[in-house]
């Protein structure tokens, strides 16, 4: 896919996504952390992960968008390069 944005050669998204697997991985971190304490909450390990996959998921739609609208102006712009 070659929608890279910038220098650096990120794709748009990569922060959301990241940022929803600290999520992920902090509730189970804490969900462990709880559980060694003989005090499991399963609350915290749905609520994180849920909320992790669902940042995951508006990054990935990000990329999505981001891909989209790339193609369309290539789209646009590739008939007239032909003239």
């Amino acid at each position: 896919m070659g929608i890279k944005l910038g220098k650096n050669g990120k794709l748009p998204g990569d922060a959301l996504i990241g940022t929803g697997i600290i999520f992920c991985f902090l509730s189970v971190a804490l969900y462990v952390i709880t559980a060694l304490n003989g005090v499991p909450n399963g609350l915290i390990f749905t609520g994180g992960g849920v909320l992790g996959l669902l940042i995951i998921c508006v990054g990935y739609l990000k990329r999505i968008s981001a891909a989209l609208i790339a193609s369309s102006e290539i789209a646009e712009t590739a008939p007239a390069a032909k003239l």
